[in-house]
């Protein structure tokens, strides 16, 4: 892949991750036209940035790295499949759940083969640990730590494909 792709698709996982993070604290501020519309930016940008791991580590990448990718993607279909309909709040409790597994099984994948930096890896099964925990107790704010974990996971490996971008592209 040439670096003008790659960085494009890295800014995009880290744009998708910072936003993720900060929805997080604009809900309240936000008119739910205005959220509706983030919520969309976001995981395209998301989306972008699942591509850029596919792409960029694709040699390096196993069956279970692909299939974290896959699930993660079906996630992210299912929230903006439902958003705009009378299921919207489970379509997304559904979609995040689904989203945050693959992305625990894309860590583990990444963990394993040494892919990229362990931080973000790391940050994404924190957010399935937390998502877990409340998914017991239903406590908002481990709810939200859960959001955060799950975007800065993602702004990390933008900064990954990011830094990466810069060395040779490999033969």
């Amino acid at each position: 892949m040439d670096r003008a792709t790659q960085r494009i698709l890295g800014a995009g996982a880290l744009a998708g991750g910072l936003l993720r993070v900060g929805n997080t604290f604009t809900a309240s501020m936000l008119s739910p036209d205005a959220l509706q519309l983030s919520y969309a930016v976001t995981d395209i940008f998301l989306l972008i940035g699942l591509a850029g791991i596919l792409l960029c580590w694709r040699v390096e990448l196993e069956r279970l790295g692909y299939a974290g990718i896959g699930i993660a993607v079906l996630g992210l279909i299912v929230i903006r499949g439902t958003g705009f309909t009378a299921l919207a709040m489970q379509g997304y409790m559904i979609g995040a759940a689904v989203s945050v597994i693959g992305v625990a099984l894309l860590a583990a994948d990444m963990l394993w083969r040494r892919i990229g930096s362990r931080i973000a890896p790391y940050l994404w099964l924190a957010s399935f640990a937390l998502a877990m925990w409340s998914a017991f107790g239903g406590q908002a704010t481990i709810q939200a730590l859960a959001g955060i974990a799950f975007g800065a996971g993602f702004a990390v490996a933008g900064i990954d494909l990011l830094a990466r971008s810069g060395a040779p592209e490999a033969a």
